[in-house]
């Protein structure tokens, strides 16, 4: 079900929390299978009217806030830099909200949300990935390949999750919370 919601309409973050509160109160746990047609139709419920805001909001209402920002913007040059900075601290903060979640976890009872070497590695490798990626992007200028630096480090981190659980099983089982 999430693989069909998320190729459609759908964001990982949001139906994560949808699901694990809709199954927080029906007394289940995303760490689980769930068999119960109950708790299987009540995440989709919650996944499913979660998912319908955005897309009848976001058409309505932000069109006309973006020719605002728009007009605002071009009008005077300190709040064009103000946009620019408050953009780069929106995804700085996204992107520290995903640093922390791989050094801190999330939950110390949902053993599928700890922190460890297997996270932190994975994020290291990622980075990594990412810098090397866009280096060469701009080296050789791969101006088509820079939307995809991000997906393709994204893979590696995968991989070496994968090679590290099969070559290392002991070391990437290693959590601290």
């Amino acid at each position: 079900m999430p693989w069909v919601r998320l190729t459609v309409v759908g964001n990982l973050a949001y139906e994560t929390v949808a699901a694990e509160t809709a199954l927080g109160n029906l007394g289940g746990s995303l760490s689980r299978e769930i068999t119960d047609a109950t708790q299987f139709s009540t995440v989709a419920w919650a996944m499913t009217l979660g998912s319908i805001f955005p897309l009848t909001f976001l058409p309505l209402v932000c069109k006309k806030l973006q020719k605002k920002i728009g007009g605002a913007v071009s009008k005077n040059e300190k709040t064009a830099q103000l946009g620019d900075v408050l953009s780069a601290a929106a995804f700085i903060g996204i992107i520290s909200a995903f640093i922390a979640r791989a050094i801190a976890g999330t939950s110390t009872t949902d053993p599928s949300t700890n922190a460890g070497v297997m996270s932190v590695s994975v994020l290291v490798v990622s980075i990594v990935a990412m810098l090397v990626l866009t280096k060469l992007s701009k080296k050789f200028n791969w101006t088509g390949f820079e939307p995809f630096a991000t997906p393709v480090s994204m893979f590696i981190g995968m991989g070496a999750a994968i090679l590290m659980n099969i070559f290392l099983p002991d070391i990437s089982a290693i959590v601290w919370r």
